[in-house]
């Protein structure tokens, strides 16, 4: 974020809150993350979604500080929403996610409409822990929203729940890290056509270089800052679980390494998932983060749209079973199709390559058709080793009935690793003169 604000932090003995006003609202999906800023402050935003059906945005949310050592709440304090533009844009805070179209407007923009609309809320504030050292440095930070959105894989409404966690001292003995938490850039209320297969990702944007694990779990359901371990969300369903968290048949599944979510889906729904983001530095657990995500399914037979690699393109890579492998210092390109089976499909585009290799070049032909060719071109540094999540959003702004704008969400994992020179040494240097062969034996990852 290039744009920072001064915010009031409000003890938790403030008395001016009223609690069914605060938490009164209906939020549709959101995440609680952090930003180390200097020394021991942090800066934690809280992002949710709220159906624009539903109660107003409250005007601050509580942040829980909690101790894991000794499992002791800390303190809490209240997190203000953010006044002006949502962060790194020029939308108000609590702008509609989507206009809709223009001839099926959704409840943001019509309280009468049948398509569900959502808007964006953001809220911000700084807390500065314990110097490293002083107590347990193992954190949990979490916030909580009362009424959550009525899903159709949950019961009741319950209390929208999300939370972070933050190990300052990964390694015993050793000076405390500073860290920052995945990020998302993708809105977690995608509509998507019953019974077609479907995909969507998150677009997580991890800043340290650190590794990423995804798993998909429970939704939490609770209420308060004095619990030791939030409460599971119930199942409408007993065969509802983390890895079958609503009715696609068995087909829900989530890639541990890219966050990638595919599934198809059976019957009109309005499910609630959870996915967490765990971060690993030297193979040990440094933090995560949560994220609610709601999906809209509807009754509609607008086609989705497909995604294919083109090989023929690929150069200074190779195509591998979790992404492409790309290598540190050597030019990299390849193009790719998105193409939908409707005649009269107008695709549009979007995607997250500016925040994840912001070096990059990603462009565009056939936008507004049938088919769309997207050309990406990058040359990595040292600086980018590690896994960059690429993602692809595809729209069909055609705007069939019931007038929503079926997407996609396509993932373009790249593998960075890093190039070592080649240096090959000769056990015998002199063959003699019958040409003879000798031994030699090379180290590197360049192709000779």
């Amino acid at each position: 974020m290039k744009k920072f604000f001064i915010l009031l932090l409000i003890a938790s003995g403030f008395l001016g809150i009223d609690s069914t006003t605060v938490y009164a609202t209906h939020a549709a999906g959101g995440e609680l993350t952090y930003r180390h800023i200097s020394g021991d402050t942090y800066r934690f935003t809280f992002k949710f979604f709220r159906d624009c059906s539903g109660s107003s945005a409250p005007s601050s949310v509580p942040l829980c500080v909690y101790n894991l050592c000794n499992n002791s709440l800390i303190t809490t304090i209240y997190l203000p929403a953010v006044s002006g533009n949502i962060p790194g844009t020029s939308k108000p805070n609590g702008s509609a996610t989507s206009t809709g179209c223009p001839s099926f407007q959704t409840t943001c923009q019509s309280s009468s409409s049948s398509v569900g609309g959502y808007a964006e809320w953001y809220y911000e504030g700084d807390y500065v822990l314990p110097p490293a050292g002083a107590i347990c440095d193992k954190w949990r930070f979490n916030t909580y929203i009362g009424d959550r959105n009525p899903s159709t894989n949950l019961v009741g409404t319950g209390t929208f729940y999300v939370e972070a966690y933050l190990n300052r001292r990964p390694v015993a003995n050793q000076p405390a890290i500073n860290n920052n938490s995945p990020t998302f850039s993708n809105v977690p209320v995608p509509y998507n056509c019953t019974n077609q297969p479907s995909t969507f990702n998150n677009g997580t944007v991890e800043t340290d270089g650190d590794s990423l694990n995804f798993l998909s779990i429970v939704p939490s359901n609770q209420f308060g800052c004095s619990h030791a371990v939030a409460t599971p969300s119930q199942y409408t369903n007993i065969s509802y679980n983390a890895t079958n968290p609503f009715n696609t048949n068995n087909t829900f599944a989530i890639n541990p390494l890219t966050g990638a979510v595919s599934f198809t889906p059976v019957g009109v729904q309005t499910p609630t998932i959870t996915v967490r983001v765990n971060e690993y530095r030297n193979g040990i657990l440094v933090g995560y983060v949560m994220r609610d995500i709601q999906m809209v399914l509807l009754n509609c037979t607008t086609p989705n749209p497909t995604f294919a690699l083109n090989p023929s393109t690929l150069s200074g890579g190779s195509i591998g079973a979790n992404g492409v492998n790309l290598c540190t210092g050597q030019p990299f390109s390849v193009c790719f199709n998105i193409n939908s089976s409707s005649t009269t499909a107008i695709l549009t585009v979007s995607d997250n390559a500016s925040v994840q290799v912001p070096a990059a070049s990603l462009s565009y032909t056939g936008l507004n058709s049938q088919s769309i060719t997207g050309c990406f071109s990058w040359t990595p540094t040292l600086a980018d080793t590690g896994l960059k999540i690429i993602t692809i959003t595809a729209t069909d702004s055609a705007c069939a009935p019931p007038g929503i704008l079926v997407s996609q969400v396509f993932t373009l994992a790249l593998n960075v690793g890093r190039s070592i020179p080649l240096t090959i040494t000769s056990t015998n240097p002199i063959c003699g003169s019958n040409n003879g062969s000798i031994n030699v034996t090379a180290q590197g990852t360049n192709v000779y």
